[in-house]
């Protein structure tokens, strides 16, 4: 499985180096996962979350960041339903590294440096009332992954959510699923001419 992971990542590089004028940009790296444990602290001024809250809420986080779909997140909670202004949450995750050659033993995945970005008070994964979170997520977390460019302005005012502006960007290493890479098959095979 690993020789037949590292040919088909050696072949699309190949080929992806012969369509360089394309709108195929993307350089594929192989990559293997690199397990994390991180003691989170959430301390809410603004928003105050039920345990599975704040766990939806991070794991969405994680995955945007290229984590591995099998993310767990557990906050330790007294009583689970009802919102609380503290947390102490595990966070256990796989991410991609740019691949150790010497080490054979982790499965080689193919990936790509995508952009992430998290702007303005609604977005497709955060609202206002999240900023709290995001910025204690990027002093906690961040310093432990390996995100390029990171660029950032935080700006929670506490119960003021409509004045909170969140603006986070970064670029996350992350695995190509099935469906990208075969799509990046067929635009080379079609720039090829094979």
């Amino acid at each position: 499985m690993i020789k037949h992971s590292r040919q088909l990542i050696l072949g699309l590089i190949v080929v992806s180096g012969f369509g360089a004028g394309s709108a195929v940009q993307a350089e594929i790296l192989e990559a293997q996962w690199e397990v994390h444990q991180i003691r989170f602290r959430y301390v809410a001024f603004s928003t105050f979350y039920t345990c599975d809250g704040v766990e939806r809420t991070l794991k969405r986080l994680l995955k945007l960041l290229g984590a591995r779909d099998d993310v767990r997140v557990e906050s330790i909670c007294a009583n689970p339903n009802r919102v609380q202004r503290f947390h102490k949450i595990l966070l256990a995750f796989a991410m991609p590294v740019p691949a150790d050659k010497s080490d054979l033993s982790r499965e080689i995945v193919p990936a790509e440096w995508q952009e992430v970005r998290i702007v303005g008070n609604l977005s497709r994964y955060l609202d206002a009332g999240d900023c709290d979170l995001l910025e204690q997520f990027q002093r906690q977390v961040l310093p432990h992954l390996q995100v390029r460019q990171l660029k950032r302005k935080l700006n929670c005012i506490p119960s003021r959510r409509q004045y909170n502006n969140m603006r986070l960007r970064a670029t996350a290493l992350k695995v190509l699923d099935q469906t990208k890479l075969e799509q990046i098959q067929k635009q080379t095979q079609v720039e090829t001419g094979e």
